[in-house]
Parts: structure tokens; C-alpha cells; sequence
């Protein structure tokens, strides 16, 4: 079943946290025919909720010290919800010589981040009754 302009609306304010630009956006977006799940996955899968939220951990204010081993740890428990596999993989990416911000890039670019990203996208529920400040 095609979306209403209802859930356009809501897919604004509860994934992009924001009001949808005009009313005739919100229009064109419910007439596309997408299903519900097709166009949640379009707003995820945005280069706006990419910048807002994903792009937000290549930004942060990271010093660019080499990589330590708890850096390894975190990177891999936060961003890809799993630890390494075994002590070999932590030395090897201590081996690196790589920078922290750098290194963080690089996880979040990768091909397994992105894999995972997909599928954590796809288990998201979105509430309709979200609530956004202006």
C-alpha cells in the first residue's frame, strides 16, 4: 500500500528530525507509490541522515594520535557491534600506524559498516507520533 502524506510527513520529523521543506514535497513524495518500508529506507539511506547522524562520527573533534588498542575495541564494538575476531586483528590494525580520526574513517567507509548499517536500517520501527523542536 503506497504511503499517505501522513507518513511522508512523519519520515521527516522522526528520521530527519525536521518539518519536510513545502507541502507540495510532501505531495510528490506520496505520489511516487512507494510502500511505507521503501520510503523509510529511502530517508535512511539519505545523504541528509547520513550527514546528520552517520557523518557526525567522522567529525567529531578526534585528535589524530595514533591508535591504541582500546581504540580498536571501541571501534569495532561501537560501529560494528562485534569485537575483534582474535588478538592478530587488534595488533594488525595497531600496525597500522594510523591516526584516530583516520581510523575511525575508515571503519565507518568500510564495507562492513556499510553491510551492517543496511541491515540495522532495515530492523529500525519508526513511531509516527514523533516530536521535534524548531
Amino acid at each position: 500500500m503506497s504511503v499517505t502524506m501522513d507518513d511522508v510527513s512523519s519520515m521527516y520529523r522522526c528520521i530527519l528530525g525536521r518539518r519536510p521543506e513545502s507541502v507540495d514535497i510532501v505531495k510528490k513524495k506520496a505520489k511516487e507509490g512507494k510502500d511505507f518500508l521503501d520510503l523509510r529506507k529511502e530517508f535512511l539511506l539519505s545523504r541528509e541522515f547520513e550527514k546528520k547522524y552517520i557523518g557526525g562520527i567522522l567529525y567529531m573533534n578526534f585528535s589524530n594520535e595514533r591508535i591504541e588498542r582500546i581504540d580498536v575495541i571501541e571501534a569495532f564494538a561501537y560501529l560494528l557491534g562485534r569485537y575483534p575476531d582474535h588478538e592478530q586483528v587488534i595488533q594488525n590494525h595497531l600496525r597500522s600506524r594510523v591516526g584516530r580520526r583516520d581510523y575511525y574513517r575508515q571503519i565507518v567507509y568500510g564495507a562492513e559498516f556499510r553491510r551492517k548499517r543496511r541491515y540495522m536500517i532495515d530492523g529500525i520501527d519508526v513511531v509516527k507520533d514523533c516530536y521535534f523542536s524548531d
